[in-house]
């Protein structure tokens, strides 16, 4: 679970170190196995080998992945490759439908450059057999598009992303239920680009093609309200995040009964709101009901269950609460460790986010540590120039400020502000947190003429995209 920054007002030196949170939304950006209607494979046998058990080992792909199986997932998907390029080599789309399964595992374990590769040679297979305005070319679009979303190549995923929406509006028209997800797509680029308004409007089509297509309580719905959630809450607009979290847990509920997933997403997805709101008490027993939940229908050792141990564990660390904190931080990066690997963004979020405990309780030598592998961990993995490199930066540079080592926080953090306006622009709430974060060490060493600039800057961004009024 990624942190988000909890303020933007001067801090004393002693401080609690920002801590940078993104809330759970279930289902933007899905990433799509298997082959839609159209471009479905001829049934029979090849060589002996049926289209059927293939389609079969494919769900069971699906379904390895949900369980958070990456490797067992991997082996199976790489004997479906093997299989579409022996036995089924005379059907096409069956080599189409293997990478893109193997791209999504690859996705899953942050391997990007092994994934991309795979997505665009089943673009051009299924280009090439179905035609550029099939409805299965959007599906491979928008997991392409999935693939540049989760590396911040914002500008590669928005046109991929237009493509698969004019595609389902071809072939489907404007109020077809396929539509609303494809429109949640697009918000969601727009919202991580702070382009607030534009998500809106998408959002809030894609409700009411929810709506019209399946009333007012539907799993559907609920997906499309969480996803307004995200996008008010990043606004810090909390009674309107409230209500339609509140709306979505209630239709899961009704429709899922009280033990199930998607619910358990939910809860958290509140729980966070009220930490935002520093309304821890209300916030805990929410998290603890998601951690159940999801130990009871997953197993102990799926990511999810290391999200709500996160979620839990931040609370603590807001509350000053190190030593409940600490050990839930801990449990949570060895779930994360065994079922993705030692590299892994998850892993350096977590290696973060124990580094933020470590730091508030002046053990720095150790905090310094894992602040620096999970640094390494982005950089291999996403580049110098992710968001979430920055985000680590920012933590080891505050890391460096408590123990009043200016000189080294400085550059750091003039690196977090320099990636924040590569990935985003100059004017988004991330940049105006490193100018906050950066006009504060200026403070600190008394160079207010340095400061005074960057805090009016940072106000002025904020004012611009969240209005006069607005309590950042």
């Amino acid at each position: 679970m990624k942190p988000r920054s909890r303020g933007s007002r001067t801090r004393s030196r002693s401080r609690v170190m920002n801590v940078r949170w993104r809330l759970v939304v279930s289902v933007v950006l899905p990433l799509i196995c298997g082959l839609a209607s159209a471009g479905t494979l001829t049934p029979g046998v090849a060589n002996g080998q049926t289209i059927e058990e293939f389609e079969r080992l494919d769900a069971q792909c699906s379904e390895l992945i949900d369980a958070g199986r990456y490797a067992d997932a991997e082996h199976l998907a790489e004997r479906l490759l093997r299989w579409a390029k022996g036995p089924l080599a005379n059907e096409p789309l069956a080599l189409s439908w293997a990478c893109n399964s193997l791209a999504i595992v690859y996705q899953n374990q942050a391997r990007y450059a092994d994934a991309e590769p795979l997505y665009k040679l089943a673009l051009k297979i299924d280009r090439k057999r179905l035609g550029h305005e099939n409805p299965r070319v959007a599906t491979i679009l928008n997991n392409l598009a999935k693939l540049y979303s989760d590396q911040a190549r914002y500008a590669e995923a928005e046109p991929l992303l237009k493509q698969a929406l004019e595609i389902l509006r071809k072939a489907l028209g404007d109020e077809h239920p396929d539509m609303a997800a494809s429109l949640n797509n697009l918000a969601a680029v727009y919202q991580a680009q702070a382009r607030y308004s534009e998500a809106e409007r998408f959002s809030k089509q894609a409700l009411g093609i929810c709506r019209k297509a399946h009333g007012d309580e539907h799993p559907d719905v609920a997906m499309c309200l969480n996803n307004l959630t995200k996008l008010y809450w990043d606004q810090a607009r909390y009674a309107e995040a409230e209500r339609f979290c509140k709306q979505a847990l209630e239709i899961l509920r009704k429709l899922l009964g009280d033990e199930h997933p998607d619910v358990a997403t939910s809860l958290t997805n509140l729980a966070i709101l009220y930490v935002d709101q520093a309304r821890y008490a209300e916030a805990e027993p929410l998290f603890k009901q998601a951690l159940e939940i999801r130990r009871k229908l997953l197993g102990d050792e799926h990511p999810d269950v290391a999200d709500s141990l996160h979620g839990l564990a931040t609370s603590y660390l807001y509350q000053s609460r190190y030593m409940e904190a600490q050990p839930l931080f801990e449990k949570a990066l060895k779930i994360l460790r065994k079922a993705r690997g030692d590299e892994h963004p998850a892993v350096a979020r977590s290696l973060h986010n124990l580094a933020l405990v470590h730091a508030c309780q002046d053990r720095c030598g150790v905090a310094e540590t894992l602040f620096k592998r999970a640094l390494a961990i982005n950089r291999k993995l996403l580049g110098d120039e992710h968001p979430d490199v920055a985000t680590i930066l920012n933590g080891l540079a505050g890391s460096y400020r408590r123990q009043r080592r200016h000189a080294e926080a400085e550059p750091l953090y003039q690196q977090a502000l320099e990636i924040s306006r590569k990935a985003f622009g100059d004017e988004h709430p991330r940049v105006a947190d490193s100018l906050n974060d950066l006009a504060n060490v200026y403070e600190d060493q008394s160079r207010s003429a340095e400061a005074e600039p960057l805090y009016k800057r940072a106000l002025e961004i904020r004012r611009k995209l969240l209005g006069a009024e607005h309590p950042r």
